[in-house]
């Protein structure tokens, strides 16, 4: 039942995306990987630290290829292991990648990238009254409608919101950086100048 719920949690958050339950740890689920991993392929692992990327290449190879050690027993969670990135060859002839842990994930720019994650709010955003609803607290907002009727989960429309805000602040740094360096270049110049006019 727990499991059941954690897909459809996830399935709900990747709309689209494949999901399948599995443990390397017990070898449940691993078959659902194999069109994944056919010879000719290449599959990339990423994911958290500690989240078993390494176990679960030490059991697709059927040996013990990546170091791993054991979920923390204070947190329950896995411990960072992983420090480089390693290409493996696998019996079936597939290859899989095996990355370090991430911590985070930064968006450098949106390129409908967030339209592409969020294909439904997308979709309803287009029937807002307002072209430029912040889908807050604008009247005639369709985003907000979905939610109250209960098409569109808050938590969903929270990390909506979430990514819209760190690609807005990454937008709002990138132009401050940018503008800093043609100050800095401008200021370069004008000592250039001043330098050159003072030898003449």
């Amino acid at each position: 039942m727990k499991c059941q719920q954690n897909l459809e949690e996830v399935e709900s958050a990747a709309v689209g995306v494949p999901v399948h339950l599995l443990s390397a740890r017990d070898s449940v689920g691993l078959e659902a990987l194999e069109r994944y991993l056919a010879p000719g392929k290449t599959v990339a692992l990423v994911g958290s630290s500690g989240v078993g990327k390494s176990t679960l290449v030490n059991r697709m190879t059927g040996e013990a290829r990546q170091t791993t050690k054991q979920v923390s027993e204070s947190h329950g969670k896995g411990v960072h292991t992983t420090t480089s990135r390693d290409l493996i060859r696998l019996p079936g002839g597939g290859m899989i990648i095996d990355n370090p842990g991430i911590r985070e994930i930064a968006f450098p720019n949106d390129d409908g990238g967030i339209d592409a994650v969020f294909p439904e709010i997308e979709a309803w955003s287009r029937e807002c009254r307002f072209s430029d609803c912040s889908h807050q607290h604008e009247p005639g907002c369709m985003v907000q409608e979905a939610i109250r009727s209960g098409k569109l989960p808050s938590d969903r429309f929270e990390s909506y919101l979430k990514m819209k805000r760190e690609l807005h602040y990454l937008s709002q740094r990138a132009q401050k950086s940018a503008s800093r360096m043609e100050k800095e270049r401008w200021k370069e110049i004008s000592l250039k100048t001043r330098k050159y006019k003072n030898d003449r």
